[in-house]
């Protein structure tokens, strides 16, 4: 195989697994659909009560696992909270840090 064959097979490769992550990226997980789906199906009593059932489990948790669970959730989520950020019209992180501040 020549140099110039072998760099458009690489090339090749790297193109198909990228296109391949980019598209199970934005597939739901099936638990979070389900998630999704009970939630909306709540009623709003049923909803309050799930969040202070989450208060709760959080605030039996240690430190060191609560810093688990938030860097698991970072991982799972790395857009999380940007919808809350354009709706108060606040700067998205990434564009505060190119800001200085």
């Amino acid at each position: 195989m020549t140099r110039t064959s072998l760099t458009r097979a690489v090339a090749v490769m790297l193109l198909a697994v990228g296109a391949a992550n980019a598209t199970m990226a934005a597939q739901p997980v099936p638990d979070q659909e389900a998630m999704r789906e009970r939630l909306q199906s709540m009623t709003p009593e049923q909803r309050a009560a799930a969040k202070e059932k989450m208060r709760e489990r959080w605030a039996s948790m240690t430190p060191a696992q609560r810093e688990a669970a938030k860097k698991r959730f970072a991982e799972r989520h790395p857009d999380a909270g940007q919808h809350v950020q354009k709706r108060q019209g606040a700067p998205a992180p990434a564009a505060a840090a190119s800001t200085g501040g």
